[in-house]
């Protein structure tokens, strides 16, 4: 269904972080890590 893999980001931790949506984002564990394409989203909780 989806030709990518996204990582949902609310707007506030994105600017804190300095992403903006569409941008190919890493996110790292203890256990691995993962690239993904950042999905900014207002409808998530912000964390």
């Amino acid at each position: 269904m989806w030709p990518d893999l996204y990582c949902q980001i609310h707007p506030g931790k994105a600017a804190a972080l300095g992403i903006a949506g569409g941008e190919r984002v890493r996110v790292e564990t203890v256990h691995g890590a993962i690239e993904a394409v950042a999905w900014v989203n207002a409808g998530i909780r912000e964390s």
